[in-house]
């Protein structure tokens, strides 16, 4: 009829969703662009699958103050969390497990102690991330739908070249390689450390399901182009920056929740799909 405006399109009013149930989507007029908000998958409810292993050792009993029992309670949850966030934005059923693991630190040092927890292994080297990770992918069998994650209060230390050529040493950084997932992250605050527990496992399991980071990397930023290794999507100085509240975007997630932009959203569907869709028989 007269005056119907036929760009009209239905969309979701945020692009940072944490439940797919129940949001409320608004008429407005359509925008050729990546925000994937007025994007819709038509057909049937997809199940994904995947499995987490999550491994403990003894320095992270130490470094929390915790037993065994405590820490492997406190891994759980945060799994749980985790898991329950994929199933809701995504349909992935993630099954995990939570096992104590003694790692060649702990061997190293014998007897992990408060006053040795913070010492670097000089003779063999276990105490730097490229050697750990090392450990773990011979240690823990993995693959495109298994996941080992290695949690440990040690300290860890990184070696790197920056991007004008200066060597970077950094200590106690998470990361994503492989099949292999090593949390770090020491945090002994109690109020805090369940948070970036569960904002460390989801932000590097979301690298294992295909998303990309997108802070800005100060370590690796070009001086001349003032552009960082995650350009051009970086949420700071990216031509096609993503939100900066997205978990894969800035340090720490705004209001202890865990966001996930719709950019990111679409690259983790997309990988599941090629990997791990669950199929059900009727």
């Amino acid at each position: 009829s007269e005056g119907l405006d036929e760009d009209l399109v239905m969309a979701v009013g945020d692009s940072l969703i944490n439940d797919s149930n129940g949001v409320n989507i608004e008429q407005r007029k359509y925008k050729d662009n990546n925000s994937y908000k007025d994007e819709w998958y038509l057909g049937e409810k997809r199940i994904f699958h995947a499995t987490v292993n999550c491994y403990f050792d003894m320095g992270y009993c130490v470094r929390y103050n915790k037993t065994k029992e405590e820490s492997k309670e406190e891994i759980e949850k945060a799994m749980s969390a985790v898991a329950q966030l994929y199933e809701d934005l995504l349909g992935l059923q993630i099954d995990y497990t939570v096992s104590f693991y003694e790692s060649n630190i702990d061997k190293c040092k014998g007897t992990v102690t408060q006053e040795n927890i913070d010492e670097l292994c000089t003779t063999h080297e276990h105490t730097t991330r490229s050697n750990v990770i090392r450990e773990c992918n011979s240690n823990f069998d993995g693959g495109s739908t298994i996941t080992n994650i290695y949690c440990t209060g040690h300290r860890i230390v990184n070696k790197y070249t920056s991007a004008d050529g200066k060597e970077i040493i950094s200590e106690n950084r998470s990361c994503s390689s492989g099949s292999t997932v090593l949390l770090i992250g020491i945090n002994t605050n109690e109020n805090t450390r369940a948070h970036k527990a569960r904002r460390g496992i989801f932000h590097e399991l979301n690298h294992q399901y295909g998303a990309r980071d997108h802070y800005h990397e100060t370590s690796t930023e070009n001086h001349e182009t003032g552009h960082c290794s995650h350009y051009p999507i970086c949420s700071d100085c990216g031509e096609e920056g993503r939100p900066a509240e997205c978990v894969m975007g800035k340090e720490s997630a705004a209001n202890g929740q865990l966001l996930l932009c719709s950019e990111c959203r679409v690259e983790i569907f997309e990988h599941l799909s090629s990997h791990h869709e669950k199929k059900e028989e009727i």
